[in-house]
């Protein structure tokens, strides 16, 4: 059952070094499937965007990968690697929110 608003308390804002440190070890543990290391990636290209602050350790976390022998991971992270260091204003387009099919608000936008 699910549990209702009031009794989960009040939301607290996870730091941006916390996240990262996270997806460090998701990235860097052998045990997390290749699709999981994929989502890490495009999840910390998003954050990119997001916290400009971060944008070098974010580059530091995705640099490993840039030789991957696991092609995607290799592909996507030279794509988000040339993206980092390219123009803020394309990245933040390229990683907005993007509404589903279903949405009412999104037809008439």
């Amino acid at each position: 059952s699910a549990v209702p608003e009031a009794a989960r308390g009040p939301l607290e804002a996870v730091p941006v070094p916390r996240i990262l440190d996270l997806l460090r070890v998701l990235l860097g543990s052998s045990l997390q499937s290749h699709t999981v290391k994929e989502y890490a990636l495009s999840t910390l290209l998003k954050l990119a965007a997001r916290y400009p602050a971060h944008k070098e350790a974010i580059a530091a976390l995705i640099a490993p990968h840039l030789t991957s022998v696991v092609v995607e991971l290799q592909q996507r992270a030279n794509e988000y690697g040339t993206l980092l260091h390219g123009r803020t204003e394309l990245l933040a387009q390229l990683t907005e929110h993007m509404p589903s099919p279903e949405d009412p608000d999104a037809a008439a936008a």
